[in-house]
């Protein structure tokens, strides 16, 4: 079964993720859907299939032109192909080396996105294996997989997957070799903010020196301003995180940019994680180690992402990194 749909709802099912709307493609294959009889010898190419074999495990062995087999597939998706519009045909059918469809909502892009991943299969001898998918939400994953496989069943060897489930399965990887970690559940999130808030308040630090901070905090003998609400405060966290703002320094406020430094000093000295560091742990991975970064993006051929205009800043640089290869 395939790793990256596996537990998809196991990293967390209390999280809630805002919608996309965009397809973003990175293309770098040959158009060519019959490959040219090779003017090598025989005993050439045969050595060259072997070796194509052995690097693509889950590619697709060249159709016959006369057998049942390519009849059904070519039937299949040229009836599929022939019910698109213009524009959703130019979609599914690009050679361009990166491309961003842009369209509204009801216009059919996950359809395309499934059409796409098929016709790069069936028709330009793509290894599964080496297609990714990203989207935003569990559902949305879910739905693209199933449209897919119904239209092409070796789909299932495709990485289709949220941006936070394909993080956590590279992280997972690394877990292997460095420390290990463990991903806090919102209510988790919810009950360490709240011992960091506890300690914070205990201390005397949120009487400041006269500033907005201090008089906002002593505004209220239990703490809990609107300002200090657990949510609130994870939400300003979240913020900073998934632009890239490690520091909290987009947190103006003295006393709630404290709070969150005392946060993540939490979570690191339990090696914990919370769902937003799974996306900015990745980055850094990439950014400090280029090795790893070349090998992971190298297994990724095409790189399609829905709802590409919504991606936060650490995203956006997520799909930077895993399509850098393959340009």
């Amino acid at each position: 079964m395939d790793v990256w749909s596996n537990n998809e709802r196991e990293i967390n099912r209390e999280w809630s993720i805002k919608a996309l709307g965009h397809m973003h493609e990175s293309c770098w294959s040959s158009p060519n859907f019959v490959p040219q009889k090779s003017r090598t010898s025989n005993h050439r190419t045969k050595t060259k299939n072997k070796k194509n074999k052995q690097k693509h495990p889950h590619a697709l062995p060249p159709l016959n032109p006369m057998s049942s087999t390519h009849h059904a597939r070519a039937s299949s998706l040229d009836t599929y192909l022939q019910n698109l519009n213009h524009e959703q045909r130019r979609a599914v059918t690009t050679h361009e080396d990166q491309c961003c469809i842009i369209a509204g909502p009801g216009t059919g892009k996950t359809s395309v996105i499934s059409g796409r991943i098929t016709y790069l299969i069936e028709r330009m001898g793509v290894a599964p294996d080496r297609i990714m998918a990203l989207t935003f939400s569990v559902k949305a994953a879910e739905e693209m997989r199933e449209r897919a496989n119904r239209m092409c069943t070796e789909a299932k060897h495709c990485k289709i997957c949220t941006f936070h489930s394909a993080c956590h399965r590279i992280l997972g990887q690394q877990r292997q070799h460095e420390r290990s970690y463990s991903l806090v559940s919102a209510s988790e999130q919810d009950r360490i903010i709240g011992q960091a808030k506890n300690a914070f308040f205990s201390s005397g630090n949120s009487q400041g020196n006269g500033n907005d901070g201090g008089a906002a905090a002593a505004g209220g003998d239990d703490g809990e301003s609107a300002m200090f609400k657990n949510r609130d405060l994870l939400g300003a966290i979240s913020n900073c995180k998934n632009n890239g703002d490690l520091e909290f320094e987009g947190i103006k406020h003295r006393e709630v940019k404290q709070l969150a430094q005392l946060y993540q000093r939490s979570l690191r000295e339990s090696d914990l994680i919370d769902f937003d560091d799974l996306l900015v742990e990745t980055k850094l991975l990439f950014e400090r180690d280029d090795d790893k970064r070349r090998q992971i993006a190298s297994g990724i051929e095409y790189l399609l992402v829905d709802e590409f205009q919504d991606t936060n800043l650490v995203q956006y640089d997520i799909a930077k990194y895993l399509s850098s290869v393959h340009r």
